[in-house]
């Protein structure tokens, strides 16, 4: 092999990996700026829930800007996947077609989130509303 080859093939490495540096450098100021805020992130709405953001968006604008700003919204994740109930629930009603509840609740979460769901379970969060129904209720001692 001769030197003239070599120097080609060292220039070729060589511009490879500052274009690597590069791309890594604007990957991660891109993922900076959307974490500071600076650019907003890529909302995808399911078809499934288009008209709720649609219809939400007019009614209750700020729900759909909770919603936006959740990883939920980054992923794909819309209103019915999370609302979605079943007839017999006591808070389920129909709502433009769907079974839906207002309220979601860590057994609705559970669907999709087993481990986190279970990892609630046993935590003292998830007896915090035991106060309501405590006599002395004060310094909430039953939490």
């Amino acid at each position: 092999m001769s030197l003239r080859t070599k120097q080609w093939i060292i220039a070729v490495l060589g511009s490879a990996f500052l274009v690597s540096l590069l791309f890594v450098q604007w990957r991660e100021v891109a993922r900076v700026r959307e974490e500071a805020g600076l650019v907003p992130p890529h909302i995808a709405v399911p078809a499934s829930s288009e008209s709720c953001v649609k219809c939400h968006g007019e009614s209750s604008p700020g729900i759909i800007d909770h919603w936006k700003g959740s990883t939920h919204a980054v992923k794909g994740v819309g209103c019915v996947e999370c609302h979605q109930a079943d007839a017999k629930d006591a808070d389920a009603f129909e709502h433009y077609g769907a079974t839906i509840a207002t309220v979601v609740t860590p057994r609705d979460c559970a669907r999709c989130h087993v481990n986190e769901a279970n990892e609630f379970a046993h935590s003292h969060h998830a007896r915090g509303g035991n106060i309501l129904a405590s006599l002395d209720n004060t310094l909430a001692e039953v939490v």
